[in-house]
């Protein structure tokens, strides 16, 4: 019962990050079409998402596993759950590409795709999902984990790459940046962990899962932390600046 207790726990923790951003890119205003709010609505998007997908399989998982592993509610979850797992890989690497896209380019399209990154990624993890169930390859813990890892290591590079993109040109606030960099960390830890989990299914041991879990709920905590020290300064109405914006006003002493 552990793992699920530890799967109900990290997913949770990513959800609440994602209703906190929400909250965020709400408070702004009619200021949303502000590029660095839009980030905000688009990491908003993925994590309410990815989050009640992922808190929604974890919560029918326990239910199904509490009346039994025979049962016929565990027995429908685990036969959707693998290719759950990789769908919302899927659209984590989609989510990176929007983001990046839009920290990059300055067209009227991107901004129409920012707005609509909701249905864009319901509809997107819901395709994958039909899509990935017709993929017996995949529908196991191997071939689960092994595309989960390919696809942890395309998320991470987007997310650096939008990271990068974000410090040149000053595109979105400190806390989004430092949030999306504990994301980029989990999604980079994600890429061994998976692999572990891969190479274990072929001798099962429970620890692998449970660090992936530890791992991932001590960085969602993080996030959601720093999301919440945004709303509270959005409700003030303080600057929240970009990374280095307050490293521009420095001057050398020498002259």
């Amino acid at each position: 019962m552990i793992p699920f207790v530890q799967q109900l726990l990290s997913s949770g923790l990513l959800l609440l990050f994602g209703l906190l951003a929400l909250q965020v890119w709400r408070r702004a205003g009619p200021v949303r079409r502000d590029r660095a709010t839009l980030a905000w609505g688009v990491t908003a998007a993925h994590f309410l998402v990815t989050g009640v997908y992922a808190t929604g399989q974890a919560v029918l998982a326990a239910a199904g596993w509490s009346m039994g592993p025979r049962s016929a509610l565990f027995t429908w979850v685990g036969g959707w759950s693998l290719s759950a797992n990789v769908a919302r890989g899927s659209i984590s690497v989609l989510f990176a590409l929007v983001l990046l896209v839009l920290l990059v380019l300055r067209r009227r399209w991107v901004y129409r795709v920012a707005h609509l990154s909701p249905v864009l990624l319901a509809v997107a993890v819901s395709l994958a999902t039909a899509a990935v169930l017709r993929m017996p390859s995949i529908n196991s813990a191997f071939g689960m984990s092994t595309a989960c890892a390919l696809m942890s290591t395309v998320t991470a590079m987007l997310l650096m790459g939008a990271l990068l993109a974000a410090v040149l040109n000053d595109s979105i606030d400190q806390l989004l940046w430092l949030s999306l960099a504990l994301y980029a960390l989990k999604e980079t830890l994600s890429v061994s962990l998976f692999a572990i989990v891969a190479w274990w299914s072929l001798s099962p041991s429970p620890e692998a899962w449970h660090f992936f879990f530890w791992v991932s709920a001590a960085l969602g905590a993080g996030m959601s932390a720093l999301a919440a020290r945004r709303l509270r300064l959005a409700g003030k109405g303080h600057h929240v600046p970009a990374l280095f914006e307050r490293m521009y006003t420095l001057r050398s002493p020498v002259t």
